[in-house]
C-alpha cells in the first residue's frame, strides 16, 4: 500500500511528501533546545527549511527528468527518510548549499549526451564546483568527479577538459579579486584552506553509530542487489546508475575530508544513495515485502529523529 502510493508522480503524492518533510523538520526544530533559548535561530531555521525544500524539489525533478526514478517518488521518499536518520542535516545551511551545488553538477553531467549542451554544461559544472569549494574546501573532489564523469561518458576532448577548469578558475579569480579590492585577502585564504580532521570518533557515539549501521547496511545491500543487474543491461539508465555510483564515491570522499563529523555531512550523499536504494526497491517484486521495507525504514527514521533531536 505504501509503495503503491508513491508509485505515481501525482500532485497529491508530492503534497504528502512535502507535508511529511515539513513535519519532520518542525519536529526536529521543536524537539531540540535551540528554539527555547535563542530566538535568533528562527531566521536561520526558516532559511534552512526553504533551502531543504529547494534541494528536495530539485532532486525529485532531476530524478524524473533523467529517468532514474521510474516515474515514481520512491527516491524522494527515501531521501526524506534519510533526514530522519541524520536530523543534524536539517539546519546545516552551508552543507545544504553545497549539496544543492553538487546536485546541479550531477544535473549538468547527466546532460553530456546532449551535443548542444555539452560545453556549456561542463563550464557551468566547473562554476558550481568552484562555488562549493569556497563554501566547503573538501568539495574540491567535485572537480575530480566531473573529470571522472567525462571519462565514463567517453567525452574526452580538450575543450571538455578545459570547460570545468575554466569554470572553477573563474570563480576563484572573481572571489580573490573581490577580497583584494576590499583589502580582505585573509577571507580568501580562510575559504580556500583545508582543515581536514581525520577523527571519526563521533561516528562511534550511540547517536550516530546505529543510524550509520542501518544506512550503510541498506545502501550496501542495494548496491549488491542492483549493480551487476544494471551494468549488464544496455539502457540509458546504466549511465545514470554509473553516475550515481561515482557521485556516491566522491561524496563519501568529501565527507572523509570534512573537518566536522556530526552526521550532517552525510547530506552530501543523500542524492546518490536515494537513487541506488530506489533502484533496489524496483527490484522487489513482492508488494508486501516492499511495503514492509519502507515501513521499517520509516520507523527507524522517526525513531532516530526523536532520539537525536
Amino acid at each position: 500500500m505504501l509503495a503503491n502510493f508513491f508509485d505515481k508522480t501525482k500532485p497529491i503524492n508530492s503534497i504528502v511528501l512535502s507535508v511529511l518533510f515539513f513535519l519532520l523538520f518542525t519536529s526536529h526544530f521543536f524537539l531540540s533546545e535551540t528554539h527555547h533559548t535563542d530566538y535568533n535561530h528562527w531566521g536561520p531555521a526558516l532559511l534552512a527549511l526553504v533551502l531543504n525544500f529547494t534541494f528536495i524539489f530539485l532532486s525529485s525533478y532531476y530524478f524524473i527528468k533523467n529517468k532514474v526514478s521510474n516515474e515514481n517518488l520512491h527516491n524522494t521518499f527515501i531521501m526524506i527518510l534519510l533526514y530522519g536518520l541524520f536530523p543534524s542535516a536539517f539546519l546545516e545551511i552551508n552543507l545544504i548549499l553545497v549539496s544543492i551545488l553538487y546536485l546541479l553538477i550531477y544535473k549538468n553531467l547527466a546532460q553530456l549526451k546532449i551535443k548542444e549542451r555539452k560545453s556549456s554544461a561542463l563550464f557551468d559544472a566547473g562554476i558550481y564546483s568552484g562555488i562549493s569549494f569556497l563554501l566547503f574546501p573538501g568539495s574540491i573532489v567535485f572537480l575530480v568527479f566531473i573529470f571522472t564523469s567525462i571519462i565514463l561518458a567517453k567525452k574526452i576532448k580538450l575543450k571538455n577538459i578545459l570547460g570545468p577548469i575554466l569554470g572553477f578558475t573563474a570563480t576563484q579569480t572573481l572571489f580573490f579579486s573581490y577580497c583584494f579590492i576590499t583589502n580582505n585577502t585573509e577571507l580568501f585564504l580562510e575559504r580556500t584552506s583545508f582543515k581536514t580532521v581525520l577523527n571519526f570518533d563521533t561516528y562511534f557515539n550511540n547517536s550516530l553509530l546505529a543510524p550509520l549501521i542501518i544506512f550503510g547496511s541498506v545502501l550496501g545491500l542495494s548496491i549488491l542487489a542492483t549493480f551487476t543487474r544494471v551494468i549488464s543491461i544496455s539502457s540509458p539508465y546504466r549511465s545514470q546508475y554509473g553516475l550515481a555510483i561515482s557521485m556516491l564515491l566522491f561524496g563519501a570522499l568529501a565527507i572523509f575530508m570534512s573537518p566536522d563529523k556530526t552526521g550532517a555531512e552525510l547530506l552530501l550523499i543523500f542524492v546518490p544513495s536515494s537513487i541506488i536504494i530506489g533502484r533496489f526497491l524496483k527490484t522487489i517484486s513482492n508488494r508486501l515485502t516492499k511495503d514492509l521495507f519502507l515501513i521499517a525504514f520509516g520507523f527507524c527514521s522517526l525513531l532516530f529523529l526523536i532520539k537525536n533531536s
